[in-house]
């Protein structure tokens, strides 16, 4: 089901509203600049392709965006609110005797001369009504949570010595903090039509800044590893829009937040408005592997890298019309194209050796 949303500033709006918004977000632009066509069969809610998508096809987005927002928390707002949402899946090594399988809780229950028929639940409250203590496993795991969302060992260990790489960063520390983070915000797109929607990783005083995740390679330098990532991902083209949404800061109206959210956001709306930010915009790259050491960088907003973004957020913008305009929104957007023959002037795609 798609939320309708209001053009404004939402503190605090869960993460699975945000993506579930009728409007289109910087993944959206990406998609339509790089291969419109398939922008519809991967993401409207029509598409018989997503109607398709298994429950592991769920789960692995699902795990996919768990990592992004542990990742996100434990960087940008530190290890309070990192614990605060998110906890370590408990070891059963460091439990003696669990109870996990059918067959653990019926060897239990045999043991105790108590009946063994029964499904799961079943068999785990009769072992609960006779040792309330009893060592359940699925029990350990959800006192363990209590209600947080789950990260892993390794996980944890990376999140937290990365944070402290940054907590010994005086200079980045100044520019994250004070700071709001996961802002989402929606306003009209006169060219499309549609909603436009960007949810800011971290808005400080100083500039808007992006968490992102990249694999270290022995064959490049870790700060090119990130930037070759960056232009793979098309990462400009989110600059560009999420530039759009800074600036349109200051004028939509705010929902949700408390006073001191909703305080400190007025300050930043006034350095906006004032000219006082700093036009550059923050990314901090963090490995997926090797050394856990986090790549602050930023990104100049009248440099040739931001306004080429801005050239393909407007061609994807085209796009969108142009492929809207043939099919519609709501019916399948399928080119027939004719067979197009290879020719010489296909040399610079890399068949060829250059001279």
């Amino acid at each position: 089901v798609m939320n309708k949303f209001e053009p404004g500033i939402y503190i605090g709006l869960p993460e699975e509203e945000y993506f579930a918004a009728d409007a289109l977000g910087s993944t959206d632009m990406k998609a339509l600049y790089l291969d419109a066509e398939s922008w519809w069969w991967d993401n409207h809610p029509d598409s018989p392709l997503r109607k398709e998508e298994t429950d592991d096809d769920k789960r692995k987005k699902a795990d996919a965006r768990r990592v992004g927002d542990a990742t996100h928390t434990c960087i940008l707002e530190g290890v309070d609110a990192y614990e605060s949402r998110f906890a370590v899946m408990p070891s059963k090594a460091d439990h003696e005797d669990i109870l996990d399988t059918v067959s653990d809780l019926k060897e239990w229950l045999r043991d105790e001369g108590a009946k063994l028929s029964g499904n799961r639940p079943e068999l785990v409250a009769r072992v609960l009504d006779i040792d309330p203590g009893a060592p359940i496993w699925d029990r350990i795991v959800e006192e363990s949570l209590a209600g947080r969302q789950v990260v892993y060992p390794s996980e944890d260990m990376r999140l937290r010595l990365m944070r402290r790489v940054i907590e010994n960063d005086a200079e980045l520390m100044a520019e994250l903090s004070p700071g709001l983070s996961e802002v989402s915000v929606f306003y009209r797109d006169y060219v499309t039509g549609r909603l436009i929607r960007n949810r800011f990783d971290r808005l400080s005083i100083v500039r808007p800044w992006d968490v992102k995740t990249f694999t270290r390679r022995r064959t490049t330098r870790p700060r090119t590893g990130a930037l070759w990532r960056a232009a793979d991902e098309q990462w400009h083209i989110q600059v560009a829009l999420y530039w759009e949404g800074w600036d349109q800061l200051p004028e939509l109206p705010v929902y949700g937040g408390t006073s001191e959210e909703n305080a400190l956001l007025d300050k930043i709306r006034a350095a906006i408005s004032t000219g006082e930010t700093d036009a550059k915009f923050g990314w901090i790259f963090c490995p997926n592997n090797g050394a856990p050491s986090p790549l602050p960088l930023r990104l100049n907003r009248s440099g040739a890298v931001t306004e080429e973004g801005r050239v393909r957020l407007k061609e994807a913008r085209e796009n969108y019309v142009a492929w809207e305009r043939l099919y519609g929104r709501d019916k399948p957007w399928v080119e027939v194209a004719g067979i197009d023959d290879i020719n010489d002037e296909h040399e610079g795609y890399g068949f060829l050796r250059s001279a």
